[in-house]
C-alpha cells in the first residue's frame, strides 16, 4: 500500500468514472443512423459489432482524450517560448499572419486556407524537432532481423529515440541543436530523419488534426498578442518520459499587440 499505489488508483477510478459518463452522454444522445457517424471515435468504440470490453474502451478514451490535447498544448506552450526567446522568429511570424489574414475577407480555417502559412509551418516542424512531444518511440519485430550485423530475435523491444535521432549532425548539420525554422524551406533529402508523429502503418493518427489545431491557435493569438521572456535557449531543461516535459515554468509576458 505505497503512495504510489494510491495514486495509480485514483487514476484508474477517474478513467473509469470518466468512460461512465461519456457512455452516459453518448447513450442520451445516440443517432440510430450508424452509418451517417461511423467515423466518429466514441461511435466506433461503443458499437456493439467490435465487441469492446469496459477496460478498452476506457483505455481508447483516455489515449485519444490525453493524445488530443496535452501533447498539442506542450508542443504550442514551447512554441511560444521560442518565439519570445527568438523576437525575430516572432516578427516574421506575426508578419506572414497579418498578411494572409488582411487578405482574407471571410476566414474559414479549413485545409486551403492553414497551407497558405509555409513559415508557420516551418516553425511548428522545427519545434517538434528540437521538442518532440513522444521523445522516443518502443516497437517490436514479427520476424527474425539483422540490424549493425547482429542477429535479432523475433519480438524484441526497440526503443528509438527521436529526440537524438532530431538532434543527430549526421542528418542536420553542424547546427542541428539550433532552432532554425528556415531549415524547413526546402523538402528534407531524407525524409525518415524527422518523425515527431512516427511513421508508416504506427503513424499517429491524430496528425493531420495536431496540424489543423496548432495553426488555428497560433493564428487567433498572434493576430492579438505578442511575447516576451528573459529566458534564454540554454535555459530550457526538459524530463523525457511518456512525453516531453519542460522541466521549469514556461515563463513570458503576453502583450496586446498595437496593430
Amino acid at each position: 500500500m505505497t503512495e504510489l499505489y494510491k495514486n495509480i488508483d485514483d487514476i484508474i477510478n477517474f478513467c473509469l468514472k470518466y468512460k461512465a459518463k461519456v457512455t452516459e452522454i453518448y447513450n442520451k444522445k445516440k443517432v440510430e443512423d450508424y452509418d451517417s457517424i461511423k467515423y466518429r471515435v466514441i461511435d466506433v468504440l461503443l458499437n456493439p459489432e467490435n465487441d469492446l470490453s469496459d477496460i478498452e474502451i476506457r483505455d481508447e478514451l483516455m489515449l485519444f482524450t490525453i493524445g488530443s490535447y496535452d501533447t498539442t498544448a506542450k508542443t504550442v506552450s514551447i512554441l511560444i517560448l521560442l518565439t519570445a526567446i527568438y523576437p525575430e522568429i516572432q516578427k516574421k511570424l506575426i508578419e506572414e499572419i497579418d498578411i494572409i489574414c488582411e487578405d482574407e475577407q471571410n476566414i474559414t480555417f479549413n485545409m486551403d486556407f492553414l497551407k497558405k502559412f509555409v513559415y508557420m509551418e516551418m516553425v511548428i516542424k522545427e519545434v517538434m524537432r528540437l521538442f518532440p512531444t513522444g521523445p522516443s518511440v518502443a516497437r517490436t519485430n514479427d520476424a527474425e532481423i539483422e540490424v549493425g550485423g547482429y542477429l535479432v530475435p523475433k519480438d524484441s523491444i526497440f526503443l528509438i529515440s527521436l529526440m537524438n535521432m532530431h538532434r543527430n549532425p549526421k542528418y542536420w548539420g553542424h547546427d542541428a541543436h539550433l532552432f532554425k525554422p528556415e531549415r524547413f524551406a526546402e523538402e528534407l533529402k531524407n525524409p525518415r530523419i524527422f518523425a515527431p508523429f512516427t511513421g508508416g502503418k504506427r503513424l499517429c493518427i491524430g496528425y493531420r488534426y495536431a496540424n489543423m489545431f496548432m495553426k488555428i491557435l497560433l493564428i487567433n493569438f498572434f493576430r492579438s498578442f505578442q511575447v516576451k521572456t528573459y529566458l534564454k535557449f540554454e535555459d530550457i531543461k526538459v524530463v523525457m518520459g511518456v512525453t516531453l516535459v519542460m522541466d521549469q515554468e514556461c515563463i513570458v509576458t503576453v502583450e496586446k499587440r498595437n496593430k
